[in-house]
C-alpha cells in the first residue's frame, strides 16, 4: 500500500478497537533527528510478521516491507540510511505493522547495541490503526523521546502474554503521559516498571500521569512502576491512578524516589486478599508540597512493611485507616527518617500478630506524635514473635514543639528481643512519660543508650524487669542506659541478674539522677569491667544506696585497678560498712574512685 505525499487523510472513526472517539491519522507517527549518512535501524518484536508500507521522512517510501531478525537476536530489524542530518517523520501504514521495540537497541546479549538509533527517536507522536501486537520495553531507553500523541494504540489484537512492562523506561524526555481512554487495557500481564527513571540521575521531566479507566486486573505485577518520575521538574508529576484492581501480591516501590506534586490513587485493591509486599512503596518520595497519604480506601494485607516511607519528604501524616497487618512480618524502617511525619492515622488497629522485627520502625521522625493515634490492643501483647526492637523509637518526636503525646508501650510482650540498643534514643520531644515497667527483658543482653537522652523517662522502673534470667552466662550490656536522659530515679528489683553484666559505663553519664536503688540482697556485679563516667558529672545515689553499692561490689567482683566514677555520691565516714568497702577498693585493690567522699 503506497503512501500518499501530502493527501489529506480523512477523519476516521469507530475503529476496531477504538469505540467512538475519532482518530484523526491511521498513521503510527514518529520523529527522529539523524545525522548526514545516519543508517537508522527500526526495531521490531520476535515472532511475529510485520506487513507495512513507511514514509522515511526524505523523499523515500517502501510498500509491503517487512523485519528481519538477525541470526541470535532477540528483536527484528528495519533499516534506512539517510543522505542529509535532520529530523524527520516516519510515518507508517497497515494493520500488521506490530509496534516498535526499541529494546532490541540497547546492549546485553541477543541486542544491538545500538544508541545511534535509540537515542536518535525524539517523538511519538501519533498511534494511528497498527494493530499493536506488545507494548513490553517497546520505548525502554529512548532518552531522548517526547510523547505528544493524542489518540491511543490499537490493542484489540494484542499479543496474549504482552505487557507494558518497562514501556517508557528511562524515557526521561517525556513530559506528559495522559493515557485516559485507553481502550482494552486488561490484555496487560504485567505493568512493572512501566514509567521506571533512574533515581541517580534525577533527570525525569514527566509532570502527569493519568491512568483513568485502565483496567489491571489481569496484570500479575505493577512494581516500580512510577519509581524516580519527576525528578528533573520544577513542581513534581500529577499521579492519577484510581480503582486499581489486581492480584498482583506486592506494590513494592511504585513511588519510590519519585517527586510529586499531587497522587490521587484512591481505591486499589491489591492482592486478591492474600499477602501484599509493600516494601519501599514510598521509599525516598518527595512531595513538592507538605500532605497527607491517604491510603484508607485501600483493600490489602500486607505481609511486609520495609523500609515502606523511609527517606520520604514532605508527608505529615500517613492514613491507614482500615488496614489488617496481621500477617505482617517485618516493620522494620517503615517510617525511618520521613522527617516531617506527625500522625499516623489508623496506627491503634495495626496488629503485631506476626511481627518478627520492628527495627528503626519510627526511626528520625522528628514530628511524630501519638496523641490522637496510639497504639492498640493488637499491637503491644501481640509482640511475642517480634526479636528485633533495636531503635524503634530511635529521635522520634526529637523536633517537637509544645504538648503531644509519646507513645503507649506499656503493654508490649519484649519476651523474645535479644537487644533493645537505641530503642527510645533523643525520644526528647514528648510530654508523656514511657512505661517499660512490665516488660520481660529476660533474654535481652543489650540494653546500650536505651534511654540516652531522652526526656521520657523521668522514673525508670525496673522494679519487674527479669535482666539475665534466660541468657545464661551472656555478656550483658549496660552501656549508655539513661545517658543523657532526664533521669532522676531508678530501681532494679530482685530478678534483675547483673551477674554476666560486663558494663555499667555511663549508665547515667549526665542524668539528674539522685536515687539508684538495687536489691541488695540478690545483687551481683561479678563480670563487670566498666564503672567509668556511671554518674558524671554531678549525678548521685544516696548515701546508703552507695554504702551498699561499695560493698556489694566488694563481695562479688575480684576485679583490680579499675576506674569508677560516681558524680557527687557520698558514703558513710569510717568506721562505717561502707568506708570499708571504699577502702578495700582503693587501697587493696588498686581502684581509681571518683566520688563526693565520706559525710
Amino acid at each position: 500500500m503506497l503512501i500518499g505525499i501530502g493527501i489529506p487523510i480523512p477523519l476516521l472513526s469507530n475503529l476496531p478497537g477504538q469505540g467512538n472517539s475519532p482518530v484523526i491519522d491511521p498513521r503510527f507517527i514518529t520523529e527522529w533527528t539523524v545525522s548526514a549518512g545516519q543508517t537508522l535501524n527500526l526495531y521490531g518484536y520476535t515472532g511475529v510478521v510485520y506487513d507495512y508500507d513507511i514514509d522515511w521522512g526524505d523523499g523515500n517510501t517502501e510498500t509491503s516491507t517487512t523485519m528481519t531478525q538477525p541470526g541470535g537476536a532477540s528483536y527484528q530489524i528495519k533499516s534506512h540510511t539517510y543522505t542529509n542530518a535532520g529530523t524527520y517523520e516516519i510515518k507508517i501504514t497497515g494493520d500488521d505493522f506490530k509496534g516498535l521495540f526499541m529494546r532490541g537497541a540497547w546492549s546485553g546479549a541477543g541486542y544491538a547495541n545500538d544508541p545511534d538509533s535509540r537515542l536518535a527517536l525524539v517523538n511519538l507522536k501519533n498511534w494511528g490503526t497498527c494493530k499493536i501486537y506488545d507494548l513490553h520495553q517497546s520505548y525502554y531507553h529512548a532518552d531522548n523521546m517526547a510523547y505528544t500523541a493524542i489518540d491511543r494504540p490499537r490493542l484489540d489484537n494484542f499479543y496474549a502474554a504482552g505487557s507494558v512492562k518497562q514501556a517508557f523506561s528511562f524515557c526521561a524526555k517525556i513530559t506528559n503521559l495522559n493515557l485516559t481512554g485507553w481502550l482494552d487495557t486488561d490484555k496487560f500481564k504485567r505493568h512493572d516498571q512501566m514509567m521506571y527513571m533512574d533515581y541517580t540521575l534525577a533527570d525525569s521531566l514527566l509532570e502527569e500521569i493519568d491512568l483513568t479507566g485502565w483496567d489491571f486486573s489481569n496484570s500479575s505485577t505493577i512494581i516500580n512502576m512510577c519509581q524516580a518520575v519527576g525528578m528533573g521538574t520544577a513542581n513534581g508529576c500529577d499521579i492519577t491512578i484510581p480503582n486499581v484492581v489486581t492480584s498482583s501480591n506486592s506494590v513494592s516501590t511504585i513511588f519510590g524516589q519519585a517527586y510529586i506534586n499531587s497522587l490521587n490513587v484512591p481505591n486499589w485493591d491489591i492482592g486478591s486478599g492474600g499477602g501484599v509486599n509493600c516494601y519501599r512503596l514510598f521509599w525516598g518520595t518527595i512531595f513538592s508540597t507538605t500532605q497527607e497519604v491517604d491510603l484508607s480506601t485501600w483493600t490489602l494485607k500486607p505481609s511486609g512493611f520495609a523500609d515502606f516511607a523511609r527517606g520520604a519528604g514532605n508527608i505529615n501524616k500517613f492514613n491507614f485507616s482500615g488496614w489488617d497487618t496481621s500477617i505482617c512480618t517485618t516493620f522494620e524502617l517503615m517510617f525511618y527518617f520521613v522527617p516531617e511525619l506527625e500522625e499516623i492515622v489508623g496506627l491503634e488497629d495495626f496488629d503485631a500478630t506476626s511481627a518478627i522485627t520492628i527495627r528503626g520502625m519510627f526511626s528520625a521522625c522528628y514530628q511524630l506524635h501519638f496523641t490522637n493515634h496510639n497504639f492498640g490492643t493488637n499491637w503491644g501483647p501481640n509482640l511475642g514473635s517480634c526479636t528485633n526492637f533495636q531503635s524503634t523509637f530511635n529521635q522520634t518526636g526529637y523536633n517537637i514543639v509544645g504538648s503531644k503525646a509519646g507513645p503507649d508501650v506499656s503493654d508490649w510482650d519484649t519476651s523474645n528481643a535479644p537487644s533493645f540498643a537505641s530503642m527510645f534514643y533523643r525520644t526528647a520531644g514528648w510530654n508523656t512519660q514511657l512505661d517499660t515497667s512490665n516488660w520481660d527483658v529476660g533474654n535481652s543482653t543489650s540494653f546500650d543508650a536505651m534511654f540516652r537522652e531522652s526526656n521520657s523517662i523521668q522514673d525508670l522502673d525496673c522494679s519487674l524487669w527479669n535482666v539475665g534470667q534466660n541468657t545464661g552466662t551472656s555478656v550483658l550490656n549496660f552501656a549508655n542506659l539513661c545517658r543523657g536522659a532526664n533521669t532522676q530515679t531508678a530501681v532494679f528489683g530482685p530478678n534483675c541478674n547483673f551477674t554476666y553484666n560486663t558494663t555499667f559505663f555511663t549508665i547515667f553519664y549526665g542524668a539528674p539522677i539522685v536515687s539508684w536503688e538495687f536489691d541488695w540482697a540478690t545483687a551481683n556485679f561479678q563480670e563487670c569491667l566498666e564503672w567509668r563516667s556511671m554518674l558524671l558529672p554531678s549525678g548521685a545515689m544516696t548515701t546508703s544506696q552507695y554504702d551498699e553499692f561499695l560493698q556489694v561490689i566488694v563481695n562479688t567482683n575480684s576485679k583490680i585497678n579499675e576506674s569508677m566514677y560516681m558524680g557527687s555520691s557520698t558514703y558513710s565516714a569510717a568506721p562505717s560498712a561502707g568506708a570499708t568497702a571504699h577502702n578495700t577498693l582503693d587501697v587493696t585493690r588498686g581502684w581509681t574512685i571518683s566520688d563526693g567522699g565520706p559525710v
